[in-house]
């Protein structure tokens, strides 16, 4: 069959079978590959911690919502001016295409960013926890306890995801010190806790093992004297 003959019909046939498949399947090959580069990183904990948004003014609103309202927007008029135009064909492939390859490239950045040859240790920090809530398993996240915490030195709340047993029995109030880590690019991210409280306990146990004996004999010292220093006395 000679190529010229193909009907345009068949062509955009074609190209719309390979826009269609080819973008998953490199996502799905990014996916696989990213995935396999270390594969221990997913037994260590690795959770992000991140500033509570603070709504101090309607400015603050407006910031936070804008991305949510004007995306859509900006794509129902895109659209509508694709179809108006008679491309809207290939502003639906254009839109297809970006989806698929603007994935792939977000789960390659952030599976680097966290991989822990990448990571970069930061001083523990201590944290007062100013709140704690329950939050369930899903299809995103393993549940867990979300925890809403006051930093030594950072003037806003910070919140963190713990999917550690322990964090359950943390009571709002509570201190607890965190390690912590930097993503290669971006983040800061939580890899254990401990409470000050349990480990105050745990030095001040150790302390009588270690000076017992020498404070057994000082205390008994002025004991066994007693006797001898009233002697003069009754000269």
């Amino acid at each position: 069959m000679n190529p010229l003959d193909v009907s345009p019909a068949e062509v955009l046939r074609q190209r719309g079978l390979w826009v269609g498949v080819l973008p998953p399947l490199a996502f799905m090959a990014v996916r696989w590959g990213v995935g396999g580069l270390e594969p221990g990183a997913a037994d260590a904990p690795l959770w992000p911690i991140e500033p509570v948004p603070v709504m101090a003014s309607t400015a603050d609103v407006w910031a936070y919502f804008a991305p949510w309202l004007l995306g859509p927007l900006l794509l129902i008029g895109l659209t509508w001016l694709a179809r108006r135009r008679g491309w809207l064909a290939a502003w639906l492939g254009v839109l297809w295409t970006i989806a698929w390859l603007g994935g792939a490239a977000g789960l390659a950045a952030r599976d680097l960013n966290r991989a822990p040859s990448q990571l970069q240790p930061l001083p523990t920090l201590t944290a007062e926890v100013l709140a704690a809530r329950g939050v369930a398993p899903s299809t995103h996240g393993a549940g867990g306890v979300e925890w809403y915490l006051k930093l030594q030195g950072v003037e806003l709340p910070q919140r963190v995801r713990v999917d550690d047993a322990r964090a359950a029995a943390v009571q709002p109030g509570a201190k607890v010190e965190l390690e912590r880590v930097r993503g290669r690019w971006w983040g800061h991210f939580v890899r254990g806790f401990t409470l000050r409280e349990a480990a105050a306990a745990a030095g001040a146990t150790a302390m009588p093992a270690a000076g017992g004996p020498g404070a057994t004999a000082a205390a008994s010292a002025p004991a066994a004297a007693g006797p001898s220093a009233s002697v003069p006395a009754s000269r």
